[in-house]
């Protein structure tokens, strides 16, 4: 089902800022790139880092704890389409998001956790 989430104003971020937002059980950062806002989770699907404090290049927002690269317009790892962090649309001052059961949330981050570790085995095999 989709949901949209009103953002406080004093919690959406001036140009070239970004903010945390937290509602019901979910955490975002919010990015305002050139006057475009960007919704992701916080928590990098790594091993849950917070993507907010992140180095910003551009539309990329590199997790600090082990500088995984995700593009803030599609949520996927830099180079890949197999793991991916939650982005959302925004509209006017709303997030717009589907809403999942905890079911479907859980099979997302074992999905992306199973994926991370394949690529990680895969680039300690290459060394």
């Amino acid at each position: 089902m989709m949901r949209r989430v009103a953002v406080p104003a004093e919690k959406l971020p001036s140009c070239g800022g970004r903010a945390l937002f937290e509602f019901e059980d979910k955490s975002l950062a919010l990015f305002n790139i050139d006057g475009r806002l960007h919704a992701i989770d916080d928590g990098c699907p790594h091993q849950g880092a917070s993507l907010c404090g992140g180095q910003l290049q551009g539309r990329v927002i590199q997790c600090r704890a082990h500088g995984l690269r995700f593009n803030l317009e599609t949520g996927y790892l830099l180079n890949s389409t197999a793991i991916k962090v939650g982005c959302y649309q925004v509209e006017r001052g709303a997030i717009k998001y589907l809403s999942y059961s905890p079911d479907q949330q859980l099979i997302n981050r074992l999905s992306s956790a199973l994926a991370l570790a394949l690529v990680f085995a895969f680039a300690s095999s290459a060394r």
